[in-house]
């Protein structure tokens, strides 16, 4: 799943750096922020077909999960110059976090998952970088994630974890567990 920086895909037409400007933004703060911090991001982005593409597939999506897991297949590379840009664990998250309103990530090695916590991603990424990877690999596990997102309760939760891919979501909750409690607080 993604979330646009303050509506980072938005754009005011004309070049590429007219669009990377504050005007291209929903928000003008958080443009503001993002046309100091992460033009670069913004740039190779909106050069990018393939991003350009991944961003209006997203975006025709609206919140359906099977969806966006389709466009990120579809369009990893596009996926990838997105994310740096306008990710929690992009330029957004690192750069501009409280004016786009996007809590920052950190990622799990090279998993494809990340955590609110620095501390917990870095013990993570020593010691769980395997069951991450296996469930950041899963489209079942990614679905399972966003399935938890939504829920508000014990009941919601546990059913989404005896979903398909609930076993390697729990893999890396007892790895965490195991090997992380200090660091995650837990």
């Amino acid at each position: 799943a993604t979330g646009g920086a303050g509506g980072a895909t938005g754009g005011s037409g004309g070049s590429v750096m007219t669009q990377c400007q504050a005007a291209g933004y929903n928000d003008q703060t958080c443009g503001a922020c993002m046309e100091a911090n992460c033009a670069t991001q913004c740039t190779a982005c909106l050069t990018s077909q393939d991003c350009a593409n991944y961003i209006q597939c997203v975006q025709a999506c609206s919140s359906d999960n099977t969806c966006i897991s389709g466009c990120d297949t579809q369009y990893s590379a596009g996926k990838t110059l997105a994310m740096d840009w306008f990710s929690g664990s992009g330029c957004a998250g690192t750069s501009c976090s409280t004016p786009c309103n996007v809590s920052p990530s950190f990622p799990i090695c090279n998993s494809g998952l990340a955590m609110s916590d620095e501390t917990c991603a870095t013990c993570a990424t020593n010691n769980c970088c395997t069951q991450a990877t296996a469930c950041g690999n899963s489209t079942e596990c990614g679905d399972v994630i966003n399935c938890l997102q939504t829920c508000t309760d014990t009941t919601c939760e546990n059913t989404c974890l005896a979903k398909p891919g609930g076993d390697l979501l729990t893999a890396i909750d007892g790895c965490l567990q195991q090997s992380c409690a200090t660091e995650c607080g837990g």
